[in-house]
Order: C-alpha cells, then structure tokens, then sequence
C-alpha cells in the first residue's frame, strides 16, 4: 500500500517536466537539422567553436584557457547533442560542407 507524499508528486511532476522538455528539444534540434538553412547555422556554429579542429594551441594561456571553453561549449552544447538525436543529419551537413558525399 502505498502513501500519499507531497514531495513524492512534486518529484514525479519535475521528472515529467524534465522529460517533456528534454523531448521538445531533440524534436526542435531534428527539425532544424532538417533543414538546409539550419545546417547551415549550426556548421558555421561547429567551425567557430573549433570542434572540429585537431588541436587549439596557443603561446598564451588565457587564451588557450578561452578556447578550450568555447570548443567545450561546442561540444556539449552543438556536436554531441546533435549525434545522440540524428547522427546522419550530421553527416549530411559535414558532406554539404566539405565537398563530399553524404552516402559515404
């Protein structure tokens, strides 16, 4: 039998909350991703934070510290979002920018 608690259903509604949200957002992101223009937005996104790049060196520490921040933020935030929710818009869009082909 269970109890009825307060604290229980407010934690149920905030997972549910969470949940939905989190939904929303890889529906938003496979949406955009979709189109060409949003491709377009996030590569040149991609670029700027230096994902991408091999290696981020610098003479000066504050400025390596910097961009190590922005390629952390690129990754977090763009490239590893975008392939947990759909890996081959990823591919599509580095095909459309770099001269390859999507299909391999």
């Amino acid at each position: 039998m269970s109890t009825w608690s307060p604290t229980r259903q407010r934690a149920e509604a905030e997972a549910q909350t969470r949940q939905t949200a989190a939904l929303a957002e890889r529906e938003d992101l496979r949406a955009f991703m979709g189109s060409p223009l949003g491709r377009r937005i996030v590569w040149r996104l991609i670029q700027a934070s230096g994902v991408l790049q091999e290696t981020l060196l610098n003479n000066t520490a504050t400025v390596q510290s910097a961009l190590v921040a922005v390629r952390d933020f690129g990754m977090h935030h763009l490239l590893s979002p975008i392939l947990a929710t759909c890996p081959e818009l990823f591919l599509k869009m580095k095909a459309e920018n770099d001269g390859s082909t999507a299909d391999g």
